[in-house]
């Protein structure tokens, strides 16, 4: 099957839900083997030549072997110009044979970026060619700061003493609970403690660090966790207490 209208080819991987992968190639060494192992696994595939990569090869040669392994390949394949400079790249590429080309304004603030991103894709569009913008998340990190919600661990933190249990007992209990509440999904470190002073309120302790505060009620009802302060935990830690805080360090 010979070189594709990348246009038809990203347009029925979106209708059936499958992505295209593009290689960039530097050699030929690279341009056979993804081209071997596209043609074994049957896959359309996107060979792109990055201008980052120039330096590495000539591109007027690279694109003639790279023109010519598409025209007589057995799948479906489209050329790309990858990361181009300038209007004058994306034409240049267009001219040797790519059929999508991606200019990278991103180093542009957000107008200028689209406003050279739109030209490109105008002088494209008028051949034929599929275009791929980079308009970037740059100058934008002041507003996610003002409205997205910091990601802190959060500390559960149970203060108690036991009772009607020997001290074997309750090592026992710990090591099951520091085993058990470790895998439920969200909790990142569980530790048990015993107090240094022998006058001490209270005598143990847990100290839980959950990834987000969203894990507090996952893990109050975590069926592991039920069961082990049902059947090990509470019966004999009567006199508790218990504090949730987020760790701001």
């Amino acid at each position: 099957m010979p070189l594709v209208d990348m246009k038809d080819m990203l347009e029925h991987a979106h209708r059936n839900r499958y992505a295209v992968g593009a290689f960039d190639l530097l050699s030929l060494g690279f341009l056979e083997a993804i081209m071997r192992g596209c043609e074994r696994t049957r896959a359309p595939v996107i060979l792109s030549l990055a201008e980052s990569h120039f330096e590495h090869f000539d591109f007027d040669l690279a694109m003639a072997a790279t023109e010519r392994a598409a025209r007589r390949a057995e799948i479906p394949v489209a050329i790309h110009l990858d990361h181009g400079t300038s209007l004058e790249s994306a034409v240049r590429a267009i001219n040797r044979g790519c059929n999508g080309v991606m200019v990278d304004a991103s180093h542009l603030d957000f107008a200028g970026n689209v406003a050279l991103t739109r030209h490109v894709a105008e002088t494209a569009h008028a051949c034929g060619v599929t275009v791929e913008g980079e308009l970037g998340s740059a100058g934008r990190a002041e507003e996610v700061l003002a409205s997205a919600r910091p990601w802190r661990p959060v500390g559960h933190l149970i203060l108690y003493n036991t009772s009607g249990v020997e001290e074997a007992g309750v090592h026992a209990m710990m090591a099951r609970g520091r085993e058990v509440l470790s895998k439920i999904p969200g909790v990142r470190r569980v530790a048990t403690g015993r107090a240094v002073k022998e006058d001490a309120q209270y005598r143990c302790c847990w100290v839980i660090e959950f990834a987000c505060g969203k894990v507090v009620d996952s893990y109050r009802d975590h069926a592991d966790h039920v069961a082990f302060a049902d059947e090990l935990f509470r019966p004999i830690a009567l006199d508790r207490l218990s504090i949730d805080y987020e760790l701001t360090e």
